[in-house]
């Protein structure tokens, strides 16, 4: 009787001993373009762009804007200012921002772009570099940051790990609720208009050696013609192997070499679309935060507005890749109502 009355009673102190499980963040939307190569005006004055959202939740809210900034603006001012980019937190381009040509016609195109930058209503502007841009460009105007190296950054709470392009073998990808790259990873949204898989397998391999959850998105572009989404298993340990991240190609341009935009932007309410994806999952975004400073350099560079920390590689990587891809839309029938996996701005299927 004694040992049954005190069986309770331990019980009590250690569920209150329990801590608390932290709130996750507020829902963080980010405004995603890539691949735009000197054409990112047509996203904001060709109002067939539509923006994609990839939830349900949110594509009737996405309608609505449209609706409301068509209403809004004659067409006399829209070729005059342009209709703005949905609204959101982050404006995020992928990279492949500058043109090809002489010098002169690149520094154009680089200033017609942080100006176009200059107009969008976000608190934070990243450019990830792709292997098309420059390595050191200035955007005075909009004040964008530009991500030349392995970057982790904090923003409202969501920790983002970016990844510009890089051809090195070495290759560090820090730990983060979200990962945006140039590139796709390999044999995922990276199929060539050629049938050649374009992705990169050093990337890839670096998440599959995450000993920290994987990530809940990973935002890419690089292969116009992988543009799409796809839900993707990349490992892990224990708790998190069945763990799935969202996938998304964002390349707005047409397949092949770049002579318009054929997509618009993404809309992705980071913390709100992929609820369902990591319900079963313990960790939160302060165990992936934790991870991330762990494997982050101490000192944080100085780099405005989000002062990232720069990720120092190790002496050595390898890449043990596994073989899982699919063509696209492959996949999208089992997204199911967390994805709407139509293009709205795209009428080729």
């Amino acid at each position: 009787a004694v040992a049954s009355a005190a069986a309770p009673a331990q019980s009590a102190v250690a569920s209150a001993a329990a801590p608390a499980a932290a709130p996750p963040p507020p829902p963080l939307r980010i405004v995603v373009v890539s691949d735009t190569h000197g054409f990112e005006a047509a996203l904001t004055t060709d109002a067939s762009l539509l923006p994609w959202m990839p939830t349900e939740a949110t594509a009737a809210s996405s309608r609505a804007e449209v609706a409301a900034a068509g209403a809004a603006n004659s067409a006399e001012a829209v070729a005059a200012v342009g209709l703005p980019l949905p609204e959101g937190d982050v404006l995020l381009h992928l990279g492949d921002f500058a043109v090809d040509g002489g010098a002169r016609h690149r520094f154009e195109a680089l200033e017609r772009f942080d100006a176009w930058l200059s107009l969008q209503r976000f608190d934070h502007k990243l450019v990830l570099r792709g292997n098309h841009d420059p390595f050191n460009v200035a955007f005075p105007r909009s004040n964008a940051t530009l991500i030349t190296q392995p970057t982790l950054a904090t923003i409202g709470g969501w920790t983002l790990s970016l990844v510009p392009f890089s051809r090195g073998g070495r290759l560090v990808v820090p730990p983060g609720d979200l990962i945006a790259s140039h590139v796709p990873p390999k044999r995922i949204l990276d199929r060539t208009y050629s049938g050649d898989r374009a992705g990169s397998s050093a990337l890839r391999g670096a998440v599959e050696r995450w000993t920290a959850p994987p990530p809940r998105v990973w935002l890419c572009g690089h292969i116009h013609e992988g543009r799409g989404c796809e839900r993707v298993r990349f490992g892990g340990r224990g708790l998190h192997a069945s763990r799935e991240t969202l996938v998304i190609n964002a390349a707005n341009a047409n397949s092949g070499r770049a002579n318009r935009l054929v997509h618009g932007p993404v809309v992705l309410d980071l913390g709100a679309e992929t609820a369902s994806l990591v319900a079963d999952s313990p960790d939160s975004p302060t165990e992936v935060a934790a991870a991330a400073a762990a494997a982050v350099a101490a000192v944080p560079a100085a780099v405005s507005p989000i002062r990232p920390k720069p990720v120092v590689p190790p002496e050595a990587t390898g890449t043990g890749v596994q073989d899982r891809g699919g063509e696209r839309g492959t996949e999208a029938a089992a997204v199911g109502a967390l994805l709407l996996a139509v293009d709205l701005g795209f009428l080729g299927g």
